[in-house]
């Protein structure tokens, strides 16, 4: 997968960015656990690059996670 090759690569950016869209994937799919998950994940790797961008794309989809599931004063920090 997409998050193993950048792994395997070093780049942490594409891990960063592959583990996101893991977290949306899995939120569509409505795998709660396993989307906060990957999205934890990536918000931490784009933290560590600095990546402010990256990391507010990560809180947005949270929301959307947090959403789903009506934990709105969650969705709402």
């Amino acid at each position: 997968d997409a998050y193993a090759l950048a792994e395997a690569t070093g780049d942490r950016q594409k891990a960063a960015e592959a583990l996101n869209d893991l977290g949306v994937v899995r939120r569509e799919l409505t795998e709660w656990v396993q989307a906060e998950t990957a999205l934890e994940k990536a918000y931490a790797l784009f933290a560590e690059l600095g990546n402010t961008k990256g990391k507010a794309q990560v809180m947005g989809n949270m929301g959307n996670v947090y959403e789903g599931q009506a934990r709105y004063d969650e969705a709402a920090e």
